[in-house]
């Protein structure tokens, strides 16, 4: 889900990027985490 948000969002911006990396980095509450994502825009 975060990837295709971060896409849609290049996409719409007329920008290419790539996912390097996505990690939970938290628990919000259970079964809810919060995610970290490296990616770059060029």
């Amino acid at each position: 889900m975060a990837k295709e948000k971060i896409r849609k969002a290049c996409k719409k911006a007329k920008k290419k990027c790539k996912i390097l990396g996505i990690v939970k980095c938290g628990q919000h509450a259970p079964h809810v985490f919060r995610i970290c994502v490296d990616f770059k825009v060029y």
